[in-house]
């Protein structure tokens, strides 16, 4: 999950920056990645990982204490506080109808839709090593 987090927060950069449709081949993917509010999808991230990690391992794990320094940064962003406190309504509560409706459209929908990309991506790079499906070489 840490991992994701961290890849969705660089793509947010550089989606944000142009950089991703430059230098991304794979038109799908961009798509889903422009559509979707990836700091949005970072920040569920980073709740599940303080989530499940505050209940499996101690306080001075690396991984816990950097998604809690990620994910401070990430609820400081200007102009993301009802994102924000939509998500950490998720957190407390799944069940709650405004936040788990934001939630399944903001978060899981673009996460569906970006699993639903790997496979190809994958087999592109495993079957054929000269693809450049997912960066430019």
């Amino acid at each position: 999950m840490m991992v994701l987090a961290k890849l969705l927060g660089e793509a947010a950069r550089l989606t944000a920056s142009g950089l991703l449709a430059k230098n991304c081949p794979d038109k799908a993917l961009v798509g889903v990645l422009e559509r979707s509010d990836q700091m949005c999808m970072c920040e569920a991230m980073l709740r599940l990982v303080v989530h499940y990690a505050t209940i499996g391992a101690s306080e001075e794990w690396e991984v816990l204490r950097e998604a809690r320094e990620m994910l401070g940064e990430v609820e400081s962003l200007e102009g993301r506080e009802k994102e924000s406190a939509l998500l950490r309504k998720w957190a407390m509560d799944p069940e709650h109808p405004e936040a788990s409706a934001f939630f399944q459209y903001s978060v899981l929908k673009p996460v569906n839709e970006l699993a639903a990309l790997a496979v190809g991506i994958m087999d592109d790079q495993l079957w054929n090593p000269n693809s450049s499906a997912v960066v430019k070489r």
